[in-house]
């Protein structure tokens, strides 16, 4: 999980030159993030290096200048939080309703 550390608030990716690193080949996608929000943060900064992203697993591949794909991902995100807040409304609606303490 060491390339998700460049995109923890906090941390300071290494330095790299585009020269360098051509394209990041990850096994399962899974292993480079762990939500839709976190992989944005990981393929922006990819792109901020013009470096591009090999997922082998599910045989996808991000070229540095596909900004579609990160505005499609970030489309989705949104949409993930919003459906999990709305899950966990319902939830909590349903549990005063059974006088479950909250």
């Amino acid at each position: 999980r060491g390339g998700a550390l460049a995109a923890i608030p906090g941390t300071v990716p290494p330095p790299i030159e585009s020269a360098e690193i051509e394209s990041v080949a990850v096994w399962p996608i899974t292993s480079l993030a762990r939500s839709s929000s976190d992989f944005l943060k990981c393929l922006e900064l990819l792109h901020e290096y013009q470096v591009g992203l090999v997922t082998l697993s599910e045989n996808i591949s991000f070229d540095p200048s596909s900004a579609a794909v990160a505005h499609l991902i970030s489309v989705i995100s949104r949409s993930e939080r919003d459906h999990f807040k709305e899950k966990a409304r319902t939830g909590m609606k349903l549990a005063q309703a059974q006088g479950k303490p909250i």
